[in-house]
């Protein structure tokens, strides 16, 4: 997944942190990658004012203590948890604004 971001280094370590999975130092473009097992990200320094966004699905075994970590790491909540569909989940902005959602196993 690429993803354009205003600081690429900052982004990676979050995204890193969320997948615990490691990340690669910057060497030009792209300015960071993380990976975890399958998933591989690459951030980008953003070129225009507008780009597009995607939402990153995650299936944690704990939702609660996901969004914690995630707030640690300097994600933000959107609203509370879902708990209206089959399994529960909780949106989230990554410290740019993107966003993604924890998904209950």
């Amino acid at each position: 997944m690429n993803v354009e971001c205003v600081d690429p280094v900052r982004l990676c370590a979050f995204w890193s942190q969320i997948l615990s999975g490691a990340s690669t130092p910057p060497r030009g473009e792209p300015a960071a990658v993380t990976s975890a097992g399958p998933i591989a990200m690459s951030f980008y320094r953003r070129r225009a004012a507008a780009c597009p966004r995607s939402c990153v699905d995650i299936a944690v075994d704990y939702l609660e203590s996901a969004v914690v970590r995630a707030v640690r790491l300097g994600g933000t909540p959107i609203g509370g948890i879902d708990r209206s569909g089959e399994r529960p989940l909780q949106v989230m902005k990554d410290p740019e604004g993107n966003v993604f959602r924890f998904l209950a196993r």
